[in-house]
């Protein structure tokens, strides 16, 4: 075999393995910050069958209490013993589901996290914030 056939068969071999990867990966970078900043705080979770007809309460912020020193979200027990406590963050658009206590690591954007549930059918209710959490919990405590 000739040295200009052995160089353009590896070159070949290169090539090919080059254009498998590119064409493998994404071309553009994705901005998840960017993506969640964009979607609607109020509308359905996509991927989670939604009724028309069912309605699920708003949750109570006036129950719910958020301790700004520490960083601590302490929900109250919902009444469907199946539904989930879900969070909503910057970097997370479909919400993860938390437990009754939450510790944030870093600061919290109170105006961009938003708290909801969704039943076992996956019905999910209206999203509340943590500056309304923070609200309720002001006007409770100015009204007693």
């Amino acid at each position: 075999m000739t040295m200009t056939r052995m160089y353009s068969r590896w070159l070949f071999g290169i090539g090919g393995a080059l254009l498998v990867v590119g064409t493998a990966c994404e071309s553009r970078p994705r901005d998840p910050v960017a993506v969640a900043s964009k979607r609607d705080p109020n509308a359905p979770l996509p991927g989670l069958p939604q009724d028309p007809k069912s309605t699920v309460p708003r949750p109570d912020p006036a129950m719910i209490d958020f301790n700004v020193e520490t960083n601590t979200l302490t929900l109250y027990d919902l009444p469907d013993r199946d539904a989930t406590w879900m969070l909503v963050t910057g970097w997370n658009a479909k919400g993860e589901p938390i437990g009754m206590t939450h510790w944030f690591m870093d600061e919290v954007n109170e105006d961009a996290t938003f708290l909801f549930y969704t039943t076992k059918t996956g019905t999910a209710s209206p999203r509340i914030t943590l500056r309304d959490v923070r609200n309720a919990r002001r006007d409770d405590l100015v009204n007693r």
